[in-house]
């Protein structure tokens, strides 16, 4: 029987869905990390869409130091979120390229907004993980 009776090990569920940023590309069997770097923002309603203006304008030079595994907006559940993810050979390589990007003004984007809330996650895929 699907989905098998859990809810005994549920304490709480939140469901959300989100979209794909316009610049994203399609990293086919890419291989990243093993160290990754989720951040999850909240921006202001009606500013997500100038936050993707903004990425579009800059992601390619970011690029150039990590590659961004992904950039999602929230479509349901939580609204005006905004999730981007970023994958380095090592914890070192993550410091030296976020210092690196800020001194020459790569990154952030100039003039972007500056988000309400932030959260970030440093994640390591498990040995089963295709993103090992």
């Amino acid at each position: 029987m699907w989905p098998p009776n859990n809810s005994e090990f549920v304490n709480n569920m939140r469901s959300e869905i989100f979209l794909p940023a316009p610049f994203m590309q399609d990293r086919g069997e890419a291989e990243l990390g093993p160290v990754y770097e989720m951040r999850i923002y909240t921006y202001a309603p009606g500013d997500i869409p100038a936050v993707i203006e903004k990425w579009s304008e800059h992601i390619e030079e970011r690029e150039k130091y990590s590659p961004l595994v992904g950039a999602w907006y929230s479509e349901l559940g939580g609204l005006n979120t905004w999730i981007h993810m970023w994958a380095y050979q090592s914890y070192d390589q993550r410091a030296q390229v976020r210092a690196e990007t800020r001194a020459k003004g790569v990154w952030p984007p100039p003039g972007g907004i500056a988000p309400l809330h932030q959260e970030n996650k440093l994640l390591l895929p498990m040995s089963f993980s295709p993103l090992q």
